[in-house]
């Protein structure tokens, strides 16, 4: 293992924090990993790292190679994975990002079905409502939610996100239903909040207006799909996606209320991947994969 790219040997010293971590991983000698490093000091003619006796920390110039060697290593990745296509093998680990509720509904589930069919790959999946960084990160696709930054990365849109107003027949049953948006001021609106913002200002359009009003109620809660337990439990009315809500509204769990109203925003579900000529195999299969399971016209649509 003492031959491998020189990058690769750099970037597993940074990732796992020490050249003896690096050289247990890559099965080789800690001698032979420090060689390595001064080689590619020397041809860089710069010091990439500051070495203490507790610790090793990246200089600036460390810094900027090891962006550039994370290109590098996913470009070798790549010619790896279309050798490896062309004899007919989907393997190695496939990294995947995606926010909690709609990865742990619409992703996780399928995964199973998707390993049966490639036994020689591995799936990590991180699900994260933070937005991970796909390339420091090392990850083949993410999923997002909402508007998109120009990232150079790819972007396949999947659907739109609408929203809908659900009650219980519970409460609809006790408090009545709400027959027009200023109804609403008499009723118990649940909230979705998150730790810099309570989704409280329910907007909506109206005759070409976009407009808005307050939700006001007793219980808000961290967790779309907790609000949502809450509300078919009968503790009140909310605001849903319709990819969280939809089997409870089919089911009868929920009632879906004024459907003539256009609630937003109505935020795009997207997949992104870094931007390559070619698209590694496993990534590619993956992205077939999962359009076929969401469909067209995405199967949680009402």
């Amino acid at each position: 293992m003492e031959n491998l790219n020189p990058l690769l040997i750099f970037t597993r010293v940074v990732d796992t924090g020490s050249f003896s971590n690096a050289a247990r991983e890559l099965g080789m000698s800690r001698s032979g990993v420090s060689k390595q490093i001064s080689h590619l000091e020397e041809r860089l003619k710069a010091r990439l790292f500051v070495r203490t006796t507790r610790a090793i920390s990246l200089t600036e110039v460390g810094k900027l190679v090891y962006e550039g060697a994370l290109r590098v290593n996913n470009e070798l990745r790549l010619v790896y994975d279309v050798v490896e296509d062309y004899h007919g093998h989907v393997r190695g680990t496939l990294k995947l990002a995606a926010p909690k509720n709609f990865g742990r509904l619409h992703v996780a589930p399928h995964i199973p079905e998707f390993l049966a069919t490639y036994p020689e790959l591995d799936v990590v999946l991180t699900l994260d409502d933070m937005q991970v960084d796909i390339i420091q990160g090392g990850f083949d696709l993410a999923f997002r939610i909402g508007d998109l930054k120009d990232s150079g990365l790819i972007v396949k849109h999947i659907s739109e996100n609408p929203m809908l107003l659900v009650a219980s027949p519970a409460y609809i049953e006790k408090f009545g239903a709400p027959q027009s948006i200023e109804d609403l001021s008499e009723h118990n609106c649940l909230c979705y909040y998150t730790a810099s913002h309570t989704f409280n200002n329910w907007v909506y359009r109206e005759n070409g207006d976009v407009k808005e009003i307050r939700a006001a109620g007793n219980f808000e809660i961290n967790d779309a799909e907790s609000v949502l337990e809450a509300v078919k439990e009968g503790a009140g009315i909310t605001l849903a996606t319709h990819y969280i809500a939809y089997k409870s509204v089919l089911g009868g769990g929920l009632v879906r209320l004024l459907p003539d109203v256009e609630f937003l925003p109505s935020k795009p579900i997207s997949m992104l991947y870094p931007e390559r000529d070619l698209i590694p195999p496993k990534t590619r299969k993956f992205i077939d994969f999962i359009l076929e399971k969401i469909g067209e016209k995405p199967y949680w649509s009402l």
